[in-house]
């Protein structure tokens, strides 16, 4: 699976489920929030 997300949208997943990685294609400010629960 491929998913673009454009300069002011938001993508909430839940990482537990699925090995992701991730790429940022430019040279702008990209910001990660991540939780781990149990």
């Amino acid at each position: 699976m491929e998913v673009v997300v454009e300069p002011g949208e938001i993508i909430v997943l839940d990482t537990n489920i699925w090995y992701h990685k991730t790429l940022i294609v430019s040279q702008e400010l990209s910001i990660t929030i991540g939780s781990e629960y149990d």
